[in-house]
């Protein structure tokens, strides 16, 4: 009984992972292409 208790809760933390993960990861990936998209226009303002 305790074991699958245990086995439950293991997988419950592993799927909340999984969710966390696919909503964080593509808002920080977003971030970091704006982040890499304003770098790249301002060099291109400073180089004209």
């Amino acid at each position: 009984m305790l074991r699958e208790k245990a086995s439950d809760d293991r997988h419950l933390a592993l799927f909340s992972f999984a969710v966390y993960g696919l909503v964080v990861f593509p808002k920080a990936l977003g971030y970091v292409s704006v982040f890499v998209e304003t770098i790249i226009s301002l060099n291109f303002i400073r180089r004209k």
